[in-house]
């Protein structure tokens, strides 16, 4: 589970995780603070760090969803399934998740995505993620095949 967390609030949360779920063992990255099941090791939540370009929008990229929460608007979570997609880091079998959710909301959203919202924030991603973002929006429309 991923978790973002304004800057301000990081160490609130970090013991807030600590207290619900002591037996968690927890590892500190420079962007992220994971916290690990103690026998696997495997990471059970990520409570990330908003110190990369898109992410340091992330909270100006919202709505209020029926119980007034702030949830990513359309181009925020498309922009995040797009950085996944496209991340060094990320495990290839992963990729392939985080473009099957990309093409699913463009399929169920395509009239209501801001174009030039969504440049700009692939812009963020990496300089000229601007214009790949847009063709990835434009070969899910027509049904085409994502190359990432």
């Amino acid at each position: 589970m991923d978790i973002l967390v304004r800057t301000r609030d990081h160490r609130k949360a970090v013991r807030a995780i600590q207290d619900a779920f002591p037996q968690l063992q927890v590892v500190d990255y420079p962007v992220v603070t994971r916290f690990l099941d103690p026998v696997t090791k495997a990471p059970l939540i990520d409570l990330m760090k908003p110190n990369q370009p898109l992410f340091k929008v992330a909270f100006r990229q919202t709505v209020r969803d029926a119980e007034g929460y702030l949830i990513p608007n359309l181009e925020f979570a498309l922009a995040c399934k797009f950085a996944a997609m496209v991340s060094p880091n990320r495990q290839e079998r992963k990729k392939y998740l985080d473009a099957a959710d990309f093409m699913a909301i463009v399929e169920s959203n395509a009239p209501a995505i801001r174009l030039d919202r969504l440049r700009r924030l692939g812009e963020r991603v990496y300089p000229g993620g601007g214009a790949e973002i847009i063709g990835l929006v434009e070969d899910a429309k027509a049904g085409r095949r994502i190359v990432f």
